[in-house]
């Protein structure tokens, strides 16, 4: 006789738990972007030196922010037109004219990128409509 299953048989075994992904403690340290995703300088010249000056905006602080009452520093935006040639320490003495803040309390800043007054726009890749951050620059001292 065969048996058809009015007998006791044997559980299915269970089927395996879905893996679980482990759960970090923490988020991966996220690292600004910095000049190394940058385009050569001669690479970015030989692409856009032909289109001419590029145009760009420079962001002021608020009156609150700045450092001197001299500055004519209210939160307004400077449109700047230059040739990409131009290093930012022409920025900055443009800058100067228009603010009145001097280029040695100037800080500029691309994206996550603190530009240097030796670098030309071209070695920051500065295209057509970039927008530049001013800040004062501070130094050392004593916390207030």
């Amino acid at each position: 006789m065969v048996d058809l299953g009015g007998g006791p048989s044997a559980p299915a075994p269970a089927p395996p738990p879905p893996p679980v992904a482990p759960v970090p403690d923490e988020p991966p340290a996220k690292r600004p972007r910095g000049e190394d995703h940058l385009l050569p300088e001669p690479e970015f010249l030989a692409q856009y030196s032909h289109l001419g000056p590029v145009a760009f905006h420079v962001v002021c602080p608020g009156a609150a922010g700045s450092g001197s009452s001299d500055w004519k520093l209210h939160g307004q935006t400077v449109a700047l037109s230059l040739p990409l040639s131009d290093t930012v320490s022409v920025i900055k003495a443009r800058l100067h004219e228009e603010t009145g803040m001097p280029p040695g309390k100037q800080k500029l800043q691309l994206e996550s990128i603190f530009l240097k007054d030796a670098n030309s726009l071209a070695y920051y890749n500065i295209r057509q409509g970039a927008v530049l951050s001013l800040q004062v620059k501070e130094r050392g001292g004593r916390k207030k």
